[in-house]
């Protein structure tokens, strides 16, 4: 790894050289010599990188990319959870969203969590992430819930209450139970108004 042909890239692309620089990047991604200098030039760019912005697409499908996918087989949450913070470079790369089975980022984060439920970061990327399904889910409100671009199935709405379950034991402060509660009762009451054009009656509470 030649640290220095990375900021001969920052350089030239600060000067609006454009051509030079995508020289010079393409110079650096090649510089490496092993997956182990690959792992921690990953970890140490992504540990100043704001999280959730997106990444310069060759830096991530050359080097990033690789090595998260690499930690995710592995296990390894904090890999989990960087794909789910460049998550923006995934939705727009197809090939490589398709690596990860086009999990999104609340599943990624999920399965962080499940493998380490001590990590602060974890547990609040996904309690955010979570409170934004919410949010989306419930936005067209009181017409009904939606589960992606379509309204929720009585399955699907049985996930969401699963969901605030889990949202509840992240909130430890309980900063945003008024949110979580508020998107309970109107999962509730979508699944009533289900039950009841289904003519058949339901229990109500979540499991």
């Amino acid at each position: 790894m030649n640290p220095a042909l990375y900021e001969g890239y920052l350089a030239r692309l600060a000067e609006g050289r454009r051509k030079d620089a995508a020289v010079m990047l393409d110079a650096f991604l090649r510089s490496f010599n092993s997956s182990a200098e690959r792992e921690q030039w990953t970890r140490t760019y992504l540990n100043t990188h704001t999280y959730g912005a997106r990444v310069r697409h060759e830096i991530y499908a050359e080097l990033i990319f690789p090595v998260l996918l690499a930690g995710s087989k592995r296990n390894d949450a904090w890999s989990l959870y960087w794909l789910a913070g460049t998550c923006q470079n995934l939705y727009s790369a197809h090939r490589l969203y398709a690596l990860i089975k086009f999990k999104g980022k609340t599943d990624l984060l999920k399965e962080a969590y499940a493998i380490d439920r001590t990590s602060t970061e974890v547990r609040q990327a996904l309690l955010k992430s979570l409170l934004d399904d919410f949010a989306y889910a419930s936005h067209e409100w009181p017409a009904g819930i939606l589960w992606s671009m379509n309204g929720a199935t009585l399955e699907q709405c049985n996930e969401f209450m699963s969901e605030v379950t889990l949202a509840r034991e992240l909130d430890r402060e309980s900063t945003y139970a008024s949110s979580i509660d508020e998107f309970e009762s109107k999962v509730k009451q979508y699944k009533k108004r289900l039950m009841s054009n289904l003519g058949t009656s339901y229990n109500f509470e979540p499991h």
